[in-house]
């Protein structure tokens, strides 16, 4: 269990904190001003919102990993679960309508790929 929250901390860390800065960026390449100073204010704010989704990643990690399957099987899961984890903020954030404007999508791509990334760069060890 110990390695399992471990794990999902990492993963979810990363996410908070790589994330906005990856959305400040996007921002400076395409000239975009908004936010200009907000990294703090997004790490806080993304990582409030996302505490539910990293309970229920934690909750992922520990049944798959109790499972007789490969690692990178759980990892392509885990992968999977974790777009849905990311979505589900923002689509709460977006009114709960499926459709993101340009500037939610933002934070769904950098969030996505930060989050994909952090799966599958952490170790992950069945218990």
């Amino acid at each position: 269990m110990k390695q399992a929250v471990i794990y999902s901390l990492k993963v979810w860390f990363t996410g908070v904190f790589i994330s906005p800065v990856l959305v400040k960026l996007f921002w400076m390449i395409i000239g975009e001003s908004s936010g200009s100073n907000a990294i703090g204010a997004l790490m806080l704010f993304g990582g409030i919102l996302s505490i539910p989704s990293v309970l229920l990643l934690f909750l992922s990690v520990l049944i798959l990993a109790k499972q007789a399957i490969a690692i990178n099987l759980m990892k392509l899961i885990l992968s999977l679960i974790g777009i849905i984890l990311t979505y589900l903020p923002i689509w709460f954030l977006n009114g709960r309508q499926f459709g993101l404007d340009s500037f939610m999508m933002n934070f769904f791509v950098a969030y996505t790929v930060i989050i994909i990334a952090g799966i599958w760069f952490y170790k992950l060890k069945p218990l």
